[in-house]
């Protein structure tokens, strides 16, 4: 939806103004703002607000001074209605924010990186660096589960010019999956060694919110919804069982270890929280 900024010097003659430049220029003038303040001064309904917001963090342009208003903006539009729905009925006063409470400012930059307009530059090698470092190897199959990713096809132009400089490898590293992969170098090496056979098994335990949660993705399995109240088991590396608020679910690729280590590992907790109400 365009705006229209104001007439400098009695000029009547205005330029359409993006909602997301309005905002960067309001946050510019004005310092750090409440969401309320900036929707108010930009004329913004709260929605709008928040589709805003998370273009501008997307693009590295505008941060908040917590982490809870930017983990609003990648909650699902279901889970938003629910958080909302259980704050009116417990009256809670920050929900006519809808989840954006705290300050939003915009993300300074280096005068080095304004004179010579690397801000994209800056925001995509950020995104991949960070891609990077959680996977260690890159394609377009493990970023299902991400959001507030620049497209694919800026990412991919950035992580080509990467393995041009030599900061990664380029190839086909995971089978399976078309398309270019990129990965660090000491990732290769990780992946080789998983190639060797173990006598151990190894099992983890992660939160569905872990990025590491990809079943169903790029491993075998069902998909897990990705809830803190969601926790999933992990034999060496593939998804064998599941708990899902309370109820524990035991995949079909499960072992007989992993099944014993499904009701150790998964349900623990809840005999721990009854001994504590208890006493």
């Amino acid at each position: 939806m365009p705006f229209e900024a104001g007439a400098d010097d009695g000029q009547t003659n205005t330029r359409p103004q993006s909602a997301e430049n309005l905002v960067l220029d309001i946050l510019g003038k004005q310092g750090a703002l409440f969401a309320e303040d900036i929707a108010r001064k930009a004329g913004l309904l709260p929605a709008q607000l928040e589709g805003v917001l998370a273009a501008l963090v997307a693009r590295g342009q505008v941060t908040a001074d917590g982490f809870s208003p930017l983990r609003w903006l990648i909650r699902s539009s279901n889970e938003k209605s629910r958080l909302e729905k259980k704050a009116r009925k417990l009256r809670h006063g920050l929900v006519a924010s809808g989840g954006l409470q705290g300050r939003w400012s915009v993300v300074e930059l280096s005068s080095e990186s304004q004179a010579h307009g690397f801000a994209d530059e800056t925001a995509l090698s950020c995104h991949c660096w960070a891609l990077l470092r959680r996977y260690g190897v890159v394609f377009r199959a493990v970023l299902a589960r991400e959001a507030l990713l620049p497209p694919w096809r800026y990412l991919l132009g950035y992580l080509r010019r990467m393995e041009d400089r030599g900061e990664v490898l380029g190839g086909r590293f995971v089978d399976g999956f078309s398309g270019e992969q990129f990965a660090l170098p000491e990732a290769v090496g990780l992946l080789r060694k998983c190639r060797e056979p173990r006598d151990d098994m190894c099992f983890t335990v992660i939160n569905a919110t872990d990025p590491l949660n990809l079943g169903g993705l790029i491993t075998p399995g069902g998909k897990t919804v990705s809830k803190t109240a969601n926790r999933v088991l992990l034999e060496q590396g593939v998804p064998v069982a599941r708990l899902l608020g309370s109820e524990l679910d035991i995949l079909n690729a499960a072992s007989r270890d992993a099944q014993r280590e499904a009701h150790n590992r998964l349900t623990v907790v809840s005999p721990l929280r009854s001994g504590l109400i208890a006493s």
